[in-house]
């Protein structure tokens, strides 16, 4: 069975969609969604470095949420864009 995971100090998603899902085949697997570096409170962070502090934050809050600590992350795929 597959269990959402939504932290209340994020803001609530606007579709059927979720911070991170957790799933059981041969053994329990968490998939986070791509995190931006945005706050509980819905404002982006300021500048690059706080954007990608803020990110880090938001997606080891969707890991602890979701019963899971830094030492069971196997993959980060991370991507930056900057605006021209």
């Amino acid at each position: 069975m597959a269990r959402q995971i939504n932290p209340s100090s994020f803001p609530s998603p606007q579709s059927n969609y979720s911070q991170g899902m957790v799933h059981n085949m041969a053994s329990e697997r968490l998939v986070i969604s791509g995190q931006v570096g945005v706050k509980s409170d819905g404002s982006v962070a300021n500048g690059l470095d706080a954007q990608m502090h803020q990110t880090w934050q938001n997606f080891m809050t969707v890991l602890s949420e979701a019963g899971f600590a830094p030492e069971h992350v196997i993959k980060v795929t991370i991507f930056t864009t900057m605006p021209a």
